[in-house]
């Protein structure tokens, strides 16, 4: 490995890192800001984290846009059963997001900006706390299968 390919995989595995952490970041925010919202029962605070969830999406879809890019980088080549696990995971967590996450938060920021906090709300509450929850586990398995391979890289 040239010093150069050396350098620009020490960027890569940086960003990767950068992006993971923001990512689960952001999920846990998520998640613990609904929860407390939930708790304290106001609409008004609960309409507010629904807006900033909304608002804050682009960036989480960022971070993943980065997060998959690079760890696609990084794992060409390797032939260690991790590597396919963690684009497994990382397949599971784009689908969840995009197809339960991002629909979901739009709807509750819909339902919360209406003030409908029926049944509805509550049960595509319940889902997106849980597809939350399980994106937030299997990237903390993939962070987990990321440190015990860059301690072999």
């Amino acid at each position: 490995m040239t010093q150069s390919s050396s350098a620009g995989r020490a960027r890569t595995r940086l960003a990767h890192r950068a992006a993971g952490v923001f990512a689960m970041s952001l999920i846990a925010l998520f998640q613990i800001t609904t929860i407390a919202a939930e708790l304290r029962g106001g609409a008004g605070l609960i309409i507010t984290v629904k807006s900033a969830i909304l608002a804050l999406i682009p960036f989480l879809i960022g971070s993943m846009i980065v997060l998959a890019g690079s760890g696609r980088a990084l794992g060409r080549g390797w032939r260690d059963p991790r590597v396919a696990r963690k684009a497994k995971r990382m397949t599971l967590v784009v689908f969840n997001g995009v197809f339960i996450l991002v629909p979901a938060a739009a709807a509750l920021f819909f339902l919360a900006r209406a003030g409908d906090f029926g049944p509805a709300f509550f049960a595509i509450q319940a889902l997106e706390l849980a597809a939350g929850l399980f994106n937030l586990v299997l990237l903390a398995l993939n962070a987990r299968d990321g440190f015990a391979l860059a301690r072999r890289d």
